[in-house]
């Protein structure tokens, strides 16, 4: 699905989507929902800031997880919030 949207509007680089909804996830959601997570080796990179690294780094030791797992906590539901996608299909 990343693929997919990337495509649309972001020239095929899922990066640049990836990281466009991690900030958008992460300046504009108030409350994050958890997801189940596993490091696996599907996964994307994002780009940020050495600033947006730091809020990332206060939600991943707020949340006691690692600093991954917090990115894809912020990530899943700016995609959620962007999609409209129900968390069991996820």
């Amino acid at each position: 699905m990343l693929r997919l949207h990337s495509r649309k509007g972001f020239g095929g680089s899922k990066t640049a989507f990836g990281t466009h909804l991690f900030l958008e996830g992460l300046n504009h959601i108030a409350s994050y929902q958890d997801f189940q997570y596993s490091d696996d080796s599907l996964m994307t990179h994002i780009k940020i800031l050495q600033e947006d690294y730091e809020r990332l780094s206060v939600y991943s030791a707020e949340w006691k997880i690692s600093q991954r797992r917090a990115a894809h906590r912020i990530f899943m539901n700016a995609y959620i919030i962007r999609f409209g996608a129900d968390i069991h299909e996820l």
